[in-house]
């Protein structure tokens, strides 16, 4: 039985692998780091409680899960933390600010528990508010309930990955480590229509740029996007908080970015992607590989992203549907983002801004949006063969007039760049006919 919930699995067969416990706990960004508040004595609140997993097998069992991060934050400043001791208790102090609304926040990182006949891997999150000194706030984890169970390469190991608590009333599934993160992309239909995703405090991504992640997830290239196989339609609410140092590479016959196709309807918003690296990937960005008509908003972007067809810091590929215009709004990017092969269209937000419909470029696909990287293109004494820009790097439309730079200016609004473009290998600003300052080729 590979488990129950909204979720069925999907296997990942591949050779045998150890399966990696990814111990995070306590972690934090440490680029452009989420401000911790400020100690004061006179605020003070103090919550106790327990964190605990309800298991089914043989009836139902009470678990404590030890060793758990519990934190609490205001907004995105975290206030105090501490961790759950061998029975599962907590005491945390929150220290500092306006305490009239706090959340207080649990990550479970690799608790092995007897789930399903075996122990497996475990991770989970969930954020509870409180407006004062509250006793008894117990968070149960429930396997049988809001919960992805996926099965690794060796067919045999499993990772539970819960969303949602037992207590808990609502729709949105909370998301507080990397584990959580990549369970979305490992389990069926987890990105599809309907649901929404929030994280719920900073996620460090750095276990992605391992061998053992690799081997965990079976495909290799660290970081499994979501929505590699199939476009995401969910939303995805980053909270104002950062996922720092993911890594992915070696998408070569998909899309690559924290969301590989992000496709009609689907939303990613409020979030903060740190020091994330992309490469050895044909459609690469940052936020999504592709954005086949959704929206992206609020979202910051710094690291080196590398692509060989299109490449950009949000999105390689930024087009409407039938039914849905892809949009991209208040997005700053302050990332290297490289041209891998003289044939490709690299821009500093997208590298490729079109339609698949017969009515043009969409106005206003762009919007309020900035760009103060390096867009790197291939020198090899001939970069025209490169459509480089440092907001897009070519426009393609039915209706507009190749020649007529309003037309391709009425997709961006409110947009600026400081950035430039450059050769790939020395660093050298390059001006030619496809290289441009705003758009590259037509």
């Amino acid at each position: 039985m590979v488990g129950s919930g909204p979720f069925r699995a999907r296997a990942i067969v591949r050779a045998s692998v150890t399966v990696l416990i990814v111990a995070l706990i306590g972690l934090v960004p440490t680029a452009c780091e989420v401000p911790t508040g400020a100690d004061d004595p006179v605020a003070t609140i103090e919550v106790s409680g327990s964190v605990r997993l309800r298991t089914v097998d043989d009836g139902v069992a009470i678990a404590p899960i030890p060793g758990a991060t519990v934190e609490a934050w205001v907004g995105t400043s975290r206030v105090g933390q501490t961790t759950t001791g061998v029975d599962g208790a907590y005491t945390i102090t929150a220290t500092g600010g306006d305490l009239s609304s706090v959340s207080i926040v649990v990550s479970v990182e690799g608790f092995s528990a007897n789930l399903y006949g075996g122990p497996h891997s475990v991770y989970a999150g969930a954020t509870r508010a409180v407006d004062g000194p509250r006793v008894g706030l117990t968070f149960t984890f429930d396997e049988d309930d809001d919960w992805f169970s996926v099965t690794l390469a060796d067919e045999t190991t499993k990772i539970g990955a819960f969303y949602r608590i037992q207590e808990q009333v609502g729709t949105a599934y909370y998301v507080a480590n990397i584990g959580q993160l990549q369970a979305i992309a490992l389990a069926s239909g987890a990105e599809g229509n309907g649901y929404t995703y929030r994280l719920v405090r900073p996620i460090d991504a750095s276990a992605t740029d391992t061998t053992e992640w690799d081997a965990w997830t079976g495909e290799g290239g660290g970081f499994l996007p979501i929505g590699w196989s199939s476009g995401a339609r969910f939303e995805f609410d980053g909270n104002g908080f950062a996922v720092a140092n993911l890594t992915i590479r070696n998408r070569k016959s998909g899309f690559a970015g924290l969301v590989g196709q992000l496709s009609d309807g689907g939303i990613v918003r409020n979030i903060v992607l740190q020091n994330i690296t992309v490469a050895e990937s044909t459609d690469a960005g940052g936020v999504a590989g592709v954005n086949e008509g959704g929206t992206i908003a609020n979202v910051r972007v710094s690291g080196r992203i590398e692509g060989t067809s299109f490449v950009g810091g949000i999105t390689g590929r930024n087009y409407d549907t039938d039914d849905n215009t892809g949009t991209i709004t208040n997005a700053v990017v302050t990332a290297e983002v490289i041209a891998a092969s003289s044939g490709t269209s690299a821009g500093g937000l997208v590298g490729w801004l079109g339609t698949r419909t017969s009515g043009g470029v969409t106005p206003d696909a762009i919007v309020s949006s900035s760009f103060s990287g390096v867009v790197k293109v291939p020198g090899d004494g001939d970069p025209a063969g490169a459509n480089a820009g440092t907001l897009v790097g070519v426009t393609e439309v039915e209706t507009a007039d190749p020649g007529d730079e309003a037309t391709w200016l009425a997709g961006i609004s409110g947009s600026t760049s400081t950035g430039r473009v450059a050769d790939v290998d020395t660093g050298a600003t390059i001006h030619t006919r496809r290289v441009g300052s705003v758009f590259g080729g037509e």
